[in-house]
C-alpha cells in the first residue's frame, strides 16, 4: 500500500532509473568485478541492518535499490 506522502512525490520514469542501475553495476562489477570488495570482504561474510530514525523523514533511492 502507497501512503499519502509517496503517492504525491515524483518518480523517476522506469527506463532512467533501469539505465542508472545497469550503468552503476557496470561501473562497480566490470571486467576485474569488485575488486575492493574482493580484497576486503569474506566471501562467507554476511550482514543485516535495522534503520531507526528519530523522526520521520523520506528514504530517497527507493526504484533504484528495488530495480
Amino acid at each position: 500500500m502507497t501512503s499519502p506522502i509517496m503517492a504525491r512525490l515524483p518518480t523517476l520514469p522506469r527506463h532512467l532509473v533501469h539505465g542508472a542501475v545497469k550503468i552503476a553495476l557496470a561501473e562497480d562489477l566490470g571486467r576485474a568485478g569488485d575488486i575492493t570488495s574482493i580484497a576486503t570482504i569474506d566471501p562467507a561474510a554476511s550482514a543485516r541492518a535495522t534503520i531507526h530514525a528519530r523522526e520521520p523523514g523520506i528514504i530517497a533511492g527507493l526504484p533504484l535499490v528495488a530495480e
